[in-house]
């Protein structure tokens, strides 16, 4: 449950084969073996015709195989091309917040949105790979400051993925070795794929040591805040929504009257008339909701009973009232214990506490033709997006966010690297084909605005809803 959570923590969603060593089906299903007992028939896909470009397309591969040092030692390449590998994938799922070529992926010889940092997307792949690796060698090594070993069931679970592996190529008519190197380069072997599993284990079995020890008791009971949200974000509301916003607002305070009842629901039935936005429950996390939320919450003179009307610039007028203490949900705690890794991670990456890097030099990608149809090799993309906050922002400070929040922690990079996204590629024709495809047709990672932190609980508990259902099944 752990590491399923800080993959999600970590954004590392649309990676399809988690640390399960799971199978990809006909549908695009994951059906995990390991420590699930879920069974069924693999598709057979053969991939004994494809190349590296077919799967990644022609702009990645001068990319890799980069000597890396850290400490004076030589990062093994299999190493450096997985993060560089999961890097470019992850940010070509990043649909409408990019440039993509005519093959459909990240175009890295596109000009950066903001040239005072980067020339190029290529330039932001590479600082972007680079501090993953950095983050997942860092906590490796922190993991054998202490001593940290893996278990023998933990080794057992690598050598029965990498079992599972060797049935994955068979039905994709190649061997292990032929499919590693489709994959994750002509460096990986199984020996040196074996190794990169290793340290994902040891650095997942480090971070999950480092949330026991960090996660406290006063951590555990949180304000319990019921709010309904009248959408007003400054960065994008006139005086008139700002006006109507805070006047609807007011009127759902004077209605509830002081009851907390009331209020729960008077703001479903505005909900529901579509004038609130959004109402519901949230335990707040010391830090984890926007600014006036988390004042609110956490004035010292709140008492039980509390109604008022709060102004976040983020999103709008909220009227909050105060339920009492409850206990916080474990994988948000965790969450939490993440981040005050990350930060720490990220604060030794910027003071350059550890020797990184590689003597040689990255030359520009070459830019893609233009597909057969005469269409732009780039495909442009809106100058604005919805932020991870809720607000508008530029293409820029979006990418920045994305950077900061993925490059923290190590456990960036799970086993098999979107394998469902590549087969649908592979199915569609577009794996290496040449055919153009629209890269941005897919859903965007980054959703519509969502106050606080509550979101994650409630799609938590509707899967593991789904999950109890399937067993009932």
């Amino acid at each position: 449950m752990l590491r399923q959570r800080l993959g999600a923590v970590l954004l590392t969603a649309a990676i399809t084969v988690s640390s399960a060593a799971g199978v990809i089906m006909a549908d695009d299903t994951l059906v995990a073996t390991g420590d699930q007992t879920q069974e069924s028939t693999q598709e057979t896909i053969d991939l004994s015709g494809y190349t590296f470009e077919n799967i990644y397309g022609s702009q990645l591969h001068q990319y890799l195989d980069h000597q890396y040092t850290f400490e004076g030692q030589n990062v093994p390449l299999a190493e450096s091309n997985f993060y560089f590998i999961n890097a470019f994938v992850e940010l070509t799922q990043y649909y409408g917040m990019y440039y993509g070529t005519a093959e459909g992926f990240l175009d890295l010889s596109a000009d950066y949105v903001d040239p005072t940092k980067y020339a190029t997307f290529g330039d932001f792949l590479v600082s972007y790979a680079e501090r993953t690796l950095e983050s997942s060698l860092i906590i490796c090594a922190r993991a054998d400051s202490e001593n940290l070993v893996l278990s023998d069931e933990t080794k057992a679970d690598i050598d029965k993925m990498i079992e599972d592996l060797k049935t994955q190529a068979e039905n994709a008519n190649l061997d292990l070795e032929g499919y590693l190197k489709l994959y994750y380069g002509d460096a990986c072997s199984e020996a040196a794929f074996k190794e990169v599993l290793n340290h994902y284990y040891l650095a997942d079995l480090y971070t999950a040591r480092y949330c026991e020890a960090h996660i406290t008791d006063d951590m555990r009971q949180v304000p319990n805040v019921r709010y309904a949200l009248f959408e007003a974000p400054e960065s994008t509301s006139d005086d008139a929504a700002k006006q109507t916003a805070e006047s609807l607002a007011n009127e759902l305070l004077t209605a509830a009257a002081g009851d907390l009842d009331k209020l729960e629901d008077l703001a479903q039935q505005s909900n529901a008339d579509g004038f609130c936005k959004e109402t519901n429950d949230v335990a707040v996390s010391k830090g984890q909701a926007v600014d006036a939320f988390d004042a609110w919450a956490y004035d010292p003179a709140r008492k039980v009973g509390d109604i008022e009307v709060i102004y976040a610039p983020e999103f709008g007028y909220f009227v909050v009232g105060y339920l009492g203490t409850v206990e916080q949900d474990q994988q948000v705690l965790e969450n939490q214990a993440v981040g005050m890794l990350s930060d720490e991670i990220t604060a030794a990456i910027n003071a350059g506490t550890y020797k990184f890097g590689t003597e040689q030099p990255y030359e520009p990608a070459v830019p893609v033709p233009a597909s057969d149809d005469g269409s732009s090799s780039s495909i442009p993309v809106e100058t604005s997006t919805v932020t991870p906050d809720g607000g508008k922002s530029s293409v820029a400070t979006v990418l920045i966010i994305v950077f900061a929040v993925i490059g923290g922690v190590a456990v960036v990079a799970i086993i098999i690297i979107l394998t469902a996204y590549i087969l649908k590629k592979i199915r569609s024709g577009n794996g290496g084909s040449g055919k153009a495809s629209d890269p941005f047709e897919e859903q965007k990672v980054v959703s519509e605005p969502e106050p606080l932190e509550g979101k994650d609980e409630v799609n938590e508990a509707e899967e593991d809803e789904d999950d109890d259902r399937k067993e009932e099944e």
